[in-house]
């Protein structure tokens, strides 16, 4: 299967190949598209595939570290890693992503990007393609990615499902009691979804007074709209649960 793409306009395009044929549990195809989009001929095992490794790596311009298009080849490099490595695959996964991502601190929109690929990623390895990991390793990183983005509510749905079936549901409600002030509206409507794993505790009086406190949190600042005759909202420009680069995940249910 050849795809034939000028690489530096259609990085996104491949990585969601990529991903598609791994997806569908076919590594080799997976592999083959990477290896056919970057010119690599011949065999992708050995030699081959240290040539195809190098030639995605070449693509990660330390000028443009925190973009979308870095991002991307930052993905595509860990899930190559991913694909090819046969003993603790996801060990060597994660340190790669780590060292590649070093340099993006947070609290930013790159960064949270990024967190949120690396947890969807873990979801897809050992959730959709049931593959063996310790639960730990995904409960974990999303744990982490809360901290610095506690209103993602991609990774608070990771979270979610992270610990079903781990008979710990006092995580869970560790979080759902966290002091609501300064919590913002998709925060506050994710917990009360979220409650319905325990049906009743949360009655009409407390879910407005929740959803009070969300609306006049200093995350959403009032504003007069263009006619001045409707309020709108607008996230303050501390807020950053919006992301850059999210169109590369699959479905993100936001």
């Amino acid at each position: 299967m050849a795809l034939q793409l000028q690489i530096s306009d259609h990085g996104a395009l491949l990585y969601d190949a990529a991903e598609f044929a791994w997806l569908r549990g076919n590594n080799a195809s997976a592999v083959q598209l990477i290896a056919d989009a970057l010119g690599i001929e011949g065999s992708v095992e050995g030699v081959g595939l240290l040539r195809v490794k190098r030639a995605v790596h070449s693509q990660l311009d330390p000028q443009q570290v925190g973009s979308s298009e870095w991002g991307v080849w930052v993905k595509t490099r860990c899930l190559l890693e991913l694909l090819t490595t046969s003993i603790d695959a996801v060990e060597h996964f994660l340190a790669l992503f780590d060292a590649l991502v070093a340099n993006v601190l947070p609290p930013s929109r790159p960064h949270e990007a990024m967190t949120v690929a690396c947890c969807v990623t873990l979801f897809h390895y050992t959730v959709t393609l049931k593959a063996t990991m310790l639960p730990a390793m995904l409960r974990n990183r999303v744990q982490k990615g809360l901290e610095s983005y506690p209103e993602n509510t991609i990774l608070l749905a990771l979270f979610l499902e992270s610990e079903k079936g781990q008979g710990v549901w006092g995580r869970v409600r560790s979080l759902l009691d966290e002091d609501s002030q300064g919590k913002g509206i998709s925060r506050v409507m994710w917990e009360v979804w979220a409650e319905g794993w325990e049906l009743g505790r949360w009655g009409p009086e407390r879910v407005r007074a929740k959803l009070e406190k969300a609306v006049s949190s200093e995350r959403y600042v009032p504003t007069r709209s263009d006619s001045g005759t409707a309020l709108t909202c607008r996230k303050a420009t501390n807020e950053s649960t919006s992301m850059e680069g999210l169109h590369c995940l699959r479905n993100p249910a936001r």
